[in-house]
């Protein structure tokens, strides 16, 4: 349980984040997964210009790429991505 009141609305959210977690579907890049590759995910929110960079990094072969999708504020906990 997230003990921030408000998550998706507090300037807590904001900074540069591993992703441990996504219930994304299908798998992709956004999930840490290129293909048969798999590598680790990294998100760099920043909720005041509604932007989310998210950055996948795989080491064999070595190779990272990233995207950036905007958010908006669904309710007081979830924000909605959009590319």
């Amino acid at each position: 349980v997230n003990p921030t009141r408000n998550p998706a609305l507090s300037t807590k959210m904001n900074g540069f984040w591993r992703m441990n977690y996504t219930d994304y579907s299908p798998s992709g890049p956004s999930s840490g997964q290129l293909g048969p590759l798999i590598g680790d995910v990294f998100q760099d929110l920043n909720s005041t210009e509604g932007i989310i960079k998210n950055l996948l990094s795989i080491n064999f072969p070595p190779i990272t790429g990233g995207l950036v999708a905007r958010q908006t504020i669904e309710d007081s906990s979830t924000w909605w991505v959009t590319r």
